[in-house]
């Protein structure tokens, strides 16, 4: 069983290995991992934007909270798994030019 199958099986979120799944397997594995760190960086954002919104007069209550909560995190996650996001491959760029040992100065986009 490849560690990507693994991942599959038991919902684990660790990366595969590049040299049992092959670069196809690697290529999708850091543009899942650049989505989540983008959604979970657009849920962030959104936090910040719900704190500036005054409450009014049908606001509160015990489930607001939980909800408000929920509904941050699906829009973070849902922003960040549109087809052509900026943020996510910006993310997936560094992410690429990390593991390949060159710097954006050196890739000449800096």
């Amino acid at each position: 069983m490849t560690v990507a199958a693994y991942n599959a099986s038991t919902g684990a979120g660790y990366p595969a290995r590049t040299d049992i799944a092959g670069p196809a397997a690697s290529t999708r594995d850091t543009k899942a991992a650049a989505r989540e760190f983008a959604g979970l960086f657009y849920s962030m954002v959104f936090k910040q934007m719900q704190k500036t919104v005054p409450e009014g007069r049908f606001s509160g209550g015990r489930g607001e909270d939980m909800f408000r909560g929920m509904w941050v995190n699906e829009m973070g996650r849902s922003l960040a798994w549109r087809r052509d996001d900026a943020l996510v491959k910006s993310i997936m760029d560094a992410m690429n030019q990390k593991r390949s040992g060159r710097s954006a100065r050196e890739q000449g986009g800096l």
